[in-house]
């Protein structure tokens, strides 16, 4: 799919861009407190994925996505951006972009966006996932050994989905695009130089019946065998639900992390 592999490449572009942009004004931040980090932060998790809605149907009742169309688990990759602009003031650009593939006969007939699929049909499905986020921490709570702060987040999810039946060559997409904010809290602790605990946790709950509720959580702890080298491992997962009654969607990706860093 060229728009998402274009959908894959741009983000990738503007973090080199941006990159490229602040280097040469990173000596004379740092003198200023101000700091910068990139992170590449491989993802092993594990996908949960149902849903009912009028674009995608299967005999009118719920479908389980993992199960019914063989997808597997994959390994994302996050790639981040952190601006610590000060002790009190931290900036986050963080894009994740994967493809979710399955290969398998169906059981049930399926219909997505008015082109149906017969049970017993070999289906191929790509699941194009992407997510930005755009985090902004502020700790009203900061001393040398833990910082505490809120979190406010934006998160755009963007997920094209394909069905192919080899055998008739019938082709069907359907795409979502949806931005949602997320608030909550954000927890650091340095009992060492060289060693960092951090957690977080963000979230958003309007009307379970009617829009839903989402959160985000992480923790993890981060070495610094070198003042511009960071590693670090965790744990985190990722949950939204939203509905619209009859409709619902629930999507969930969790598992463990680890990353390597440098800093400027």
């Amino acid at each position: 799919m060229k728009k998402s592999i274009m959908m894959k490449k741009i983000p990738c572009l503007l973090l080199g861009m941006l990159l490229l942009a602040l280097i040469p004004s990173v000596a004379t931040a740092a003198d200023e407190g101000i700091g910068l980090e990139f992170e590449v932060l491989p993802w092993y998790t594990d996908l949960e994925f149902n849903s009912k809605l009028s674009t995608l149907t299967s005999d009118g009742s719920d479908l389980d996505h993992k199960s019914a169309l063989k997808l597997g688990d994959e390994t994302l990759i996050n790639w981040r951006l952190t601006w610590r602009i000060n002790p009190d003031h931290t900036l986050r650009f963080s894009y994740i972009g994967v493809d979710f593939e399955g290969n398998t006969i169906i059981s049930k007939n399926l219909t997505l966006e008015g082109q149906s699929f017969a049970a017993g049909s070999r289906l191929v499905t790509d699941i194009d996932f992407s997510l930005l986020e755009f985090s902004w921490i502020w700790n009203f709570l900061s001393d040398k050994y833990i910082s505490i702060g809120t979190l406010v987040e934006v998160k755009g999810l963007f997920m094209d989905t394909e069905l192919f039946d080899p055998v008739s060559l019938v082709k069907q997409q359907d795409e979502l695009t949806t931005a949602i904010p997320f608030f909550g809290i954000a927890v650091s602790s340095e009992p060492f130089k060289f060693i960092n605990i951090f957690g977080e946790a963000s979230g958003i709950y309007v009307d379970q019946k009617n829009y839903g509720y989402a959160y985000d959580a992480e923790a993890g702890i981060k070495i610094i065998p070198l003042d511009y080298v960071t590693i670090s491992g965790g744990y985190r997962i990722l949950r939204i639900n939203a509905e619209d009654v009859p409709d619902y969607l629930d999507f969930e990706i969790q598992g463990p992390f680890v990353s390597l860093g440098i800093r400027f």
